[in-house]
């Protein structure tokens, strides 16, 4: 189905959706959209996105989260005493690994450890586990914010 002569505006959507359908017509009028296409475009726009507090640099996304040990969320302290809420995703792509792998005080039996840095501005932002079958972000979340196009 051809969309080029109708106008892309979804009567639900968000201003920011509607905004984005609109410049992509702005920027290539012969632009000719498939629905599908344009639904792809207004999903993604629309998906909640995991962001660092510090630069809003884009961390992950809530369907990345699992469960470790029958839980998302776990509350750690660490030998310090400083205590963590920490939330468990399968993939972070904004997060760049630092340090050497240890077990050493690990909150997960089986695993060991690294750093989880934003890529963007280094910010400590979490910690990547590793074991011989599976790896996971266990990510601070009060070092992370959740935002999608129709927020400000």
């Amino acid at each position: 189905m051809n969309l080029a002569g109708t106008a892309p505006f979804l009567p639900l959507a968000s201003a920011a959706a509607n905004a984005m359908l609109l410049r992509r017509r702005h920027d290539d009028p012969g632009q000719n959209d498939t629905a599908l296409e344009m639904v792809n475009d207004l999903v993604e726009a629309l998906a909640p996105r995991i962001l660092c507090s510090s630069c809003e640099n884009l961390i992950t996304e809530p369907v990345a989260g699992i469960e470790m040990q029958g839980r998302h969320r776990h509350e750690f302290m660490n030998p310090q005493g400083y205590q963590f809420l920490i939330a468990c995703y399968q993939n972070a792509k904004g997060c760049q690994r630092t340090g050497e792998y240890t077990q050493e005080h690990c909150w997960f039996a089986g695993y060991q450890w690294c750093y989880a840095l934003c890529n963007q501005c280094h910010e400590h932002l979490g910690w990547h586990y590793f074991s011989a079958s599976h790896s996971f972000f266990g990510l601070i979340c009060d070092r992370l914010i959740e935002k999608n196009d129709q927020q400000t």
